[in-house]
């Protein structure tokens, strides 16, 4: 600011150095800029599936609606599951399937699918 506090350059205009950078974009992406591809948009989050339910059985039930990158179910240190896992489709129609197709059922349990964030 100068010293009659009007922002840089005084009077007649000096302020739009600071209007200018207000209308700049903060980081925000157009929707042309998203990669629709991206390993978020191919994650599963999956919950509420038997304990004993193994990544092959994860892989074997979901693989009708894509190729299958990645099945992790998470684990105790003791090995047992915590009951949730992520699975990742080679392509995100995969996951756009998987939710399209609700509920899923397993082992007489109804399993919650979620996109993964």
């Amino acid at each position: 600011y100068d010293d009659m506090g009007m922002g840089y350059g005084g009077m007649g205009g000096g302020g739009t150095i600071l209007r200018d950078r207000g209308a700049q974009k903060r980081g925000r992406r157009d929707v042309d800029d998203i990669n629709l591809e991206a390993k978020i948009m191919r994650k599963l989050f999956i919950t509420a599936f038997p304990l004993n339910t193994t990544e092959e059985e994860l892989k074997a039930y979901f693989e009708e609606f894509g190729d299958i990158e990645s099945c992790d179910i998470a684990k105790h240190r003791s090995g047992e599951s915590k009951g949730y896992c992520f699975l990742v489709f080679e392509k995100a129609a995969g996951v756009d399937g998987v939710q399209l197709a609700r509920p899923h059922t397993m082992g007489g349990r109804e399993m919650v699918t979620k996109r993964a964030a």
